[in-house]
């Protein structure tokens, strides 16, 4: 998570804060207002925040303590961990696990193990829908198949297939020492993140209702259509 800095007033000392710049209820991307402060002794303070979303309009504090400035070390409620689709919850609950962990660790500002956490999630996801989709078969082999080939071999829609590919890419350069390749930009490997998620949400969706179809149906959608008009030639 990324913070806003806001200069507050705490009986006449001000302090340069670290404001979380998302709800943890709502888990939108928020410029919260303050509601109060304290100074609760000995060093530490706290700013109890109201996020600004309308429909949420809840309630949430952090706490600080100073050193040069007042560093944050906790936020309540933790971060509200983003659902994903029920297509892709019912498919890898192990994606889940790790979407989960990296999201808690992103909102704790950990942006190089998030880096690598969603890089993981997305490796589960793919090898998930390579053995209920594609034939794969989960053995050894498929463990240590790298998230590259699998990509390539098991994701044949272009959309999901780079989404997917530049997600490793940011996690890669998270992990690796010294940080090599492509530099390394969270809020870029979110970016694919989301859209990655869409795409996989959007073709499990769809493969869940070819499986109920009947068969003749599927071929005739499968069938190019005989009837229509061939291609224009050079020239027309």
């Amino acid at each position: 998570m990324e913070y806003l800095r806001e200069a507050v007033n705490f009986g006449g000392e001000t302090h340069e804060c670290d404001k979380p710049n998302f709800c943890p209820h709502c888990g939108t991307g928020i410029d919260a207002r303050i509601a109060n402060k304290a100074v609760l002794g000995r060093g530490y303070f706290a700013v109890v925040y109201q996020c600004t979303v309308r429909d949420c309009r809840k309630f949430f504090f952090s706490a600080y303590f100073k050193s040069e400035g007042l560093d944050i070390f906790c936020t309540h409620p933790r971060v509200r961990v983003p659902d994903a689709a029920s297509e892709i919850s019912a498919l890898s609950p192990r994606f889940c696990d790790l979407y989960g962990q990296s999201a808690e660790a992103e909102a704790s500002g950990n942006f190089d193990l998030a880096a690598c956490g969603y890089r993981n999630a997305v490796e589960a996801l793919v090898k998930d829908f390579a053995v209920k989709h594609k034939g794969a078969v989960a053995d050894a082999g498929l463990m240590r198949k790298p998230l590259q080939d699998c990509i390539a071999d098991y994701l044949d829609g272009l959309d999901e297939a780079v989404s997917a590919y530049m997600v490793k890419e940011f996690g890669n350069s998270a992990a690796h020492y010294p940080q090599l390749g492509r530099p390394f930009d969270f809020s870029e490997q979110k970016a694919y993140l989301e859209a990655f998620l869409q795409y996989m949400a959007g073709k499990l969706k769809i493969l869940g209702i070819a499986e109920r179809l009947p068969q003749k149906h599927l071929l005739k959608f499968q069938t190019p259509d005989s009837a229509a008009p061939a291609p224009c030639s050079d020239g027309q």
